[in-house]
């Protein structure tokens, strides 16, 4: 589950932040501070959009274990609609989504930051 989970998340993840920060910037290779917060934040958005539904699944499942019946990803799915509908995948997403933005921005400006440090040393 968290392998189904991760890997679409991550491909959302890198992909916003590159295509975000190539739509922003006029060198992606080198984006201002600015640039990389918004690319960023967009990055942590779309990858909390593709993983959560995933994300609440693996809960379920998790949250099975030790109860007796051990489900997998279709019964998992299938409990989240029987409990939920089709809502419940995205069930607390709001909270989500206002930290996704800034911790993602944040992490990816660092990083670009780093790359700076980095470019000048060598």
């Amino acid at each position: 589950a968290t392998l189904a989970r991760d890997v679409p998340a991550s491909m959302a993840w890198f992909g916003t932040y590159e295509l975000t920060k190539m739509s922003l910037s006029k060198d992606p290779k080198k984006p201002s501070t600015t640039e990389a917060l918004l690319a960023g934040g967009c990055a942590g958005i779309a990858n909390w959009l593709v993983c959560l539904p995933m994300d609440t699944i693996k809960t379920m499942i998790q949250a099975n274990v030790g109860v007796g019946k051990k489900i997998g990803l279709m019964g998992g799915a299938a409990a989240v609609y029987k409990s939920y509908g089709i809502r419940g995948f995205y069930r607390g997403i709001a909270p989500v989504l206002l930290r996704a933005f800034p911790a993602n921005a944040a992490c990816f400006a660092a990083k670009e930051m780093g790359m700076r440090f980095l470019d000048m040393l060598w």
